[in-house]
């Protein structure tokens, strides 16, 4: 399953770091996101795009789990990151 990484585009994160970069170094699957245009809270500031964004991804890796041969697990990583500087 692919790593969901999204940051709030009014923060610190993208100015200071390459998001995608560092974490697909912990993870072992596609790494995929974006700057949304929020600050640090992206779910209480923009709900609907930050749905739209999980409910893409989950229904491209299911597409994928449909092409997959039955019983081969799939490696995945949950990360999570925190914007404290905002």
């Amino acid at each position: 399953m692919p790593t969901l990484v999204l940051w709030g585009k009014k923060g610190k994160i993208e100015q200071w770091y390459e998001p995608l970069t560092i974490w697909q170094k912990y993870c072992v699957q596609e790494v995929r996101g974006y700057g949304v245009d929020t600050g640090h809270y992206l779910a209480e500031e923009n709900p609907d795009e930050i749905i739209n964004e999980y409910f893409d991804i989950l229904e491209d890796y299911l597409e994928g789990r449909k092409k997959r041969t039955p019983g081969k697990q799939c490696d995945y990583c949950l990360l999570y990151t925190s914007d404290a500087a905002d």
